[in-house]
């Protein structure tokens, strides 16, 4: 039985991955002849999705079932957002609401594997918009100066991007997401109320879809150390490197942090 419910929310979660690709050309478009009823339907969707994700996050399930049947209902894939250019004709329609859909990556997760579909879905999806409406967004830390520079504010036009972008590819952990502009209460405008905020989608979503992908720790480790052995840990055995963990002494093999913090619980680190 157990095996079986297992079997079922890896289903649901393939069955999200699979159809996320479809997630933008799929999505109704309300561009500047769109009609009033349609418009008002959508910021009644806005507005109900989230008040049910509120409330969900508040639940308490009774037995696996239910858990199983919430998780599903939460892969369900969804539409993104869009509001009218200010110049609508057919060769500038819509433009996609800022901050709609995050991908955490893990390294060595699968991750690269869900970009890629993420980029197929993109691709597909500017045959039929202009490439400039789409915005997305690529931030790994392990470009360890280059996301340091964009984190810290001495790169702003890449912070800009991040914050202008409706679709986030982010390696890196969840605690600096605030500072590129992607946390709920830095993406509602001063003296708006959230309610008002949720209904305009020129606004910046304040409740971003994200997804992630994780890998039993003690495989992933594994993996990475073979993926960077010479790279980051100068050919020596994995037991060698966490005694110099240990000691306090990682010099000795790198001077990059990351190359480290990716065998300390790096999955939890992230989240």
């Amino acid at each position: 039985a157990n095996d079986k419910k297992k079997r079922s929310l890896i289903e649901a979660f393939a069955y999200f991955c699979l159809l996320s690709s479809f997630l933008f050309v799929s999505n109704k478009t309300y561009n500047g002849q769109a009609s009033v009823a349609e418009k008002n339907n959508a910021k009644k969707t806005i507005r109900h999705r989230t008040l049910v994700n509120r409330e969900s996050d508040e639940l308490e399930f009774v037995n696996e079932e239910q858990y199983i049947e919430y998780l599903s209902k939460k892969l369900t894939p969804q539409h993104l957002n869009t509001y009218p250019t200010s110049n609508y004709s057919e060769d500038n329609r819509t433009a996609l609401q800022h901050h709609q859909f995050l991908h955490l990556h893990h390294m060595k997760t699968g991750g690269t594997s869900m970009n890629g579909l993420l980029q197929c879905a993109i691709s597909r999806s500017r045959k039929t918009e202009k490439k400039e409406q789409i915005a997305y967004m690529n931030v790994q830390e392990c470009s360890e100066e280059r996301y340091r520079n964009c984190r810290d504010g001495a790169d702003p036009k890449c912070r800009e991007r991040i914050n202008e972008s409706a679709i986030l590819s982010y390696c890196a952990p969840l605690m600096d997401l605030e500072k590129f502009g992607w946390m709920k209460n830095n993406s509602i405008d001063e003296g708006k109320q959230e309610e008002e905020a949720l209904e305009d989608f020129s606004l910046p979503n304040s409740n971003p879809h994200a997804v992630t992908v994780l890998r039993h720790p003690v495989n992933r480790i594994w993996s990475m150390f073979r993926f960077q052995t010479k790279q980051c840990y100068s050919c020596k055995p994995l037991t060698e490197v966490y005694k110099l963990i240990d000691a306090n002494q990682t010099e000795e093999i790198t001077k990059n942090n990351n190359c480290i913090t990716q065998l300390l619980n790096h999955q939890t680190r992230n989240l």
